[in-house]
């Protein structure tokens, strides 16, 4: 279904009639350009960190607990 509605798309927008050669050049262009791009920085941030900024009570509980396993790292390796 895809596959149709990209080629009636793509006949519409042009005013042409269909043309199998041009289909086939265009889904090669696009596996070619696949291969080509680079995968996504999943960890990468979008937006600057705000710590002022809302979150969910998960992520909330999560904060906290990470700031005590860094607080009791951090009293273990001062007095050691």
């Amino acid at each position: 279904m895809h596959k149709l509605l990209r080629i009636m798309y793509g006949m519409l927008k042009n005013k042409t009639k269909f043309d199998a050669e041009i289909d086939r050049q265009n889904r090669k262009d696009k596996k070619v350009n696949q291969k080509v791009s680079k995968p996504k920085d999943k960890k990468r941030r979008l937006q600057k960190y705000d710590h002022k900024a809302p979150i969910s009570n998960l992520q909330h509980r999560k904060r906290k607990e990470q700031i005590q396993v860094t607080s009791q790292h951090n009293k273990k390796t001062n007095t050691g």
